[in-house]
């Protein structure tokens, strides 16, 4: 239901989209028109996201390494309250992804 994604425009080097396959949603404002059922596509969304960036980049010993300043020292949840993510208004992909 759910496509997570390495952003090859990004300027970080952990920069990811995600984006749902199972129905298209354009923009944000969609959202709103069911907000129970946005929050959840949201919800859904994050987890997702966080789900491959726990595997491929904080489980890669090898970039945690490269990447973060003590990078042995941090594990998933730890680096989690310093992640950012968000929606885009107009979509740049006339896609809604987070």
């Amino acid at each position: 239901k759910l496509l997570v994604f390495d952003d090859l425009m990004a300027i970080t080097p952990c920069h990811i989209n995600c984006i749902p396959t199972d129905c298209y949603v354009r923009d944000l404002r969609i959202l709103f028109e069911n907000p129970e059922k946005g929050l959840d596509l949201l919800d859904s969304m994050y987890s997702a996201a966080f789900k491959v960036i726990e595997k491929q980049f904080i489980g890669n010993e090898e970039w945690k390494h490269k990447i973060l300043k003590n990078g042995k020292s941090h594990d998933a949840k730890s680096l989690e309250k310093h992640l950012i993510s968000g929606l885009n208004f107009p979509p740049s992909q006339y896609w809604l992804h987070l």
